[in-house]
């Protein structure tokens, strides 16, 4: 069942951003993109970033992707994995310079390297139809600062330009560089000298300096040529971003957080402008950000980043929609069972009517007590009877036949009747027939009406009661019986002929029948109805068990779905997730009243929307009530106005859910607008900690993703207008179902980053213990000031 909402909640949310963010003008990529995921340690990233590019672009089939690993492939469209697999004698100390040493020697494999990369080129090509211009590439690529694979970041990042400057004017490569600062497992300080050798070869090859010449060309015949790199940095820019944020505190999603950071980067450089906006909205231009993170002395600097995103919690929202809407239905099926007991009665057919009649259909009728009439009897002067009882008669002139012929006929075939009568689906048929007549009928009108202590409406007690009567009766009609058998012949009451004595026991036998087996029958009418109450009774009383476990099946569900919409909602931001579950509270009680207006105030358990809610616990799971309460949802609440709104307006009404209409804490949307932006700044801090980064160091540039329309944004780009020390600007997207926002920050140095400073003990101690880090010497590589 908690799989069947996740599923139902996330594709609900999936479905609302691809609807409000249709129409976007600007959703495309205007060069092609490639992205290098080099490294074991990032086969996380690729699946999320390629998903996330899905969202973004209009034209993301034309996107490709290399994985360039060990041993961990992955299987998605436009993915392609290429091995290089860990040398077989290598071990830690030497697994870095051994990957170095061996990816020259193998001849074989570097051609495959090279075949894999020109069959990407021609991808690329295929798809030049989708990209407004095919004169640039830009290749993103991204490995963590600790996966030994990343010692060829060189080779294989200057090889791909080589290749791809054969098909394109410019070749444009960007580093995306993860680091895990939180120290977890035995491996960390391995891992910590490692990420601190990556950053030195990284510091190597961004300076002004760097050049690099290798025959890494490989054609089928063997033939080797050379990748040649003249004096400039080999990245346009490098990110580095790590899972704590520059204020040291841990990011939500560890490393994960950083892969919408990533993505947004890349739209931002490389986004399809098809109209510019002329409402001076500053655009990103990645010449003058360079320019303007670059020191005094020319020296190259680093770039981190971080965004925040807040956009309606579809999700969250989607899970309170069907608890509340099966709350109602819940609180619905709890006022069913507002009768009196002589109406519950009539429908369960237990009144004294039904059950006369009912009883009539079993017990055998007049004419086969007429039948007992043509019984043989013995040839007794009526003289000798008269003077006798009634008992002592019957005995003179039928023996026992009379008994047994009742026995037989009435007795027997009657408690044959009650044999054939299969109480538990006797009820069965008469419920679903209410249900059928009755569609406000259900399970819980059933619990309560068979709860022996409910006194009000309860039916089980009343059964009792006329059971306890019937019995009376039947006691007291054994009595009379006897007193009857106990008179003489001669007081009874039939018509007598003088002279005539067959004439007189002829009358007195039909006399005798009447009143003495007539009142035998009107026993057994009685002892057949205490039959039936009390195997009512027993059939109630199992009724009202089966309901108490489907009614504590169903307290149960309504438990278990506001646990999970409580713990979805905390999951959401702490702001722009507050009040969905009172809002929508309200929202959904309003669009059930509408359908009850509409289609009747039981349209429930009508099939067109949940059914019958009795049928669909039968199987002992609530899976499938689930199943048919999300669907209702979706056709027919979660299309209402109210999940139409615009972000802004949506949170804004939720926001002011529990304000009463005189209170003065009301949220303005000045107010509203001024604490969106405050949070988007807030959480936007870029992810990465700074040691001693002085403000004349430090450039900053922020931009919005959203709709330049919406009233937010114009409040956004105009309240610090005169005061801000950074660049802002704005990604235009229509509709969008919120607002996202990037922070750029650039300017500092490796010196400046705690994460070199924490791991350079490690990275020396490690030296020192003879643990080789690089392909080349170490002497070669700059050093980190």
């Amino acid at each position: 069942m908690k799989d069947l909402l996740e599923r139902s909640s996330l594709e609900y949310a999936f479905a609302q951003e691809k609807r409000t963010d249709t129409g976007n003008d600007q959703g495309s990529i205007h060069h092609p993109a490639v992205f290098v995921f080099l490294g074991d340690l990032t086969a996380d990233a690729i699946r999320p970033i390629a998903e996330l590019n899905e969202k973004k672009w209009d034209n993301n089939a034309g996107v490709v992707y290399l994985h360039v690993c060990s041993n961990e492939t992955v299987q998605y469209p436009n993915v392609v994995s290429f091995r290089i697999p860990e040398p077989e004698q290598a071990d830690k100390k030497t697994l870095r310079k051994a990957i170095y040493d061996q990816f020259y020697k193998d001849g074989q494999r570097l051609f495959e390297l090279n075949q894999t990369i020109r069959r990407l080129s021609n991808n690329v090509s295929e798809f030049g139809r989708l990209y407004s211009s095919f004169e640039r590439i830009h290749i993103s690529v991204i490995t963590r600062v600790d996966d030994p694979l990343n010692v060829l970041m060189s080779e294989i990042t200057l090889l791909m330009q080589t290749i791809f400057a054969l098909s394109f004017k410019v070749v444009q490569s960007d580093l995306y560089a993860l680091i895990r600062e939180r120290e977890e497992g035995e491996g960390f300080g391995y891992a910590a000298a490692a990420g601190f050798g990556f950053l030195r070869e990284l510091e190597t090859v961004q300076d002004a300096e760097y050049a690099f010449e290798a025959e890494l060309q490989v054609t089928g015949e063997g033939v080797r040529l050379p990748v040649v790199h003249r004096k400039s940095p080999l990245f346009d820019l490098v990110y580095l971003l790590s899972d704590k944020k520059e204020s040291g505190i841990a990011t939500r999603n560890r490393l994960t957080d950083n892969y919408e950071i990533i993505c947004h980067i890349h739209l931002l450089k490389n986004r399809n402008v098809r109209q510019v906006p002329d409402n001076g909205v500053e655009t990103y231009n990645n010449t003058m950000f360079k320019n303007q993170i670059m020191s005094q002395n020319a020296r190259h600097a680093y770039v981190t980043a971080g965004f925040f995103k807040m956009k309606r919690p579809n999700q969250a929202i989607f899970l309170a929609v069907v608890y509340h809407f099966y709350n109602s239905m819940l609180a619905k099926i709890q006022s069913m069972g507002n009768w009196n007991k002589r109406e519950v009665l009539e429908l369960f057919e237990l009144d004294p009517p039904s059950l006369d009649r009912l009883v009539e259909r079993i017990v055998p009728d007049d004419d086969t007590l007429r039948g007992m009439t043509a019984l043989m009897h013995r040839p007794v002067r009526f003289g000798d009877l008269k003077r006798v009882t009634v008992k002592e008669a019957e005995a003179m002139l039928f023996g026992d036949s009379c008994e047994t012929y009742f026995q037989h006929n009435f007795v027997e075939a009657a408690n044959a009747q009650l044999d054939d009568l299969n109480m538990p689906e006797l009820m069965e048929r008469t419920i679903l027939e209410i249900m059928k007549r009755k569609p406000g009928i259900g399970l819980y009108s059933l619990y309560v009406w068979t709860d022996e202590n409910n006194k009000e409406t309860g039916i089980l007690e009343e059964i009792r009661r006329m059971a306890r009567e019937t019995a009376k009766d039947l006691e007291e009609a054994k009595a009379q019986l006897e007193l009857l058998y106990q008179e003489r012949v001669e007081e009874q009451t039939f018509q007598r002929v003088p002279l005539m004595d067959k004439t007189n026991t002829r009358n007195f036998i039909r006399c005798f029948f009447a009143r003495i087996y007539g009142y035998k029958t009107e026993m057994l009418r009685l002892q057949t109805r205490l039959s039936l109450l009390r195997r009512y009774e027993t059939e109630l009383a199992r009724i009202h068990q089966a309901m108490s476990i489907q009614m504590s099946a169903l307290e149960r569900l309504r438990l278990q779905l506001l646990d999970i919409v409580r713990e979805n909602v905390k999951q959401a931001d702490d702001y722009i997730g507050q009040n969905v579950f009172e809002y929508y509270q309200v929202v959904t009680r309003e669009i059930v009243t509408e359908l009850e207006t509409k289609r009747g105030e039981h349209f429930y358990f009508d099939e067109r929307y949940v059914g019958n809610v009795l049928e669909l616990l039968r199987e002992g799971t609530t899976e499938e009530l689930v199943r048919r309460i999300v669907e209702v949802c979706k056709r027919h609440v979660l299309t209402a106005g109210p999940f139409m709104e615009s972000f802004e307006q949506e949170l804004l009404q939720r926001t002011n859910v529990a304000v009463g209409y005189y209170d003065r804490q009301v949220l303005t949307k000045d107010e509203l607008f001024k604490e969106l932006y405050n949070g988007l700044n807030q959480n936007a801090e870029v992810h990465l900690r700074l040691f001693h980064y002085t403000q004349e160091h430090r450039y900053e540039e922020r931009y919005f993703f959203g709709d330049t329309e919406s009233e937010f944004l114009h409040y956004a780009l105009r309240i610090d207008e005169a005061s801000r020390t950074y660049k802002l600007g704005c990604v235009h997207e229509t509709g969008r179902s919120g607002i996202a926002k990037l922070h750029l920050m650039g300017g500092f140095h490796l010196e400046d980053v705690m994460y070199c400073r924490n791991a350079q003990g490690y990275y020396d101690r490690y030296c020192n213990e003879g643990y080789e880090f690089h392909g080349v010497s170490a002497e070669r590589l700059a050093a980190i000031r």
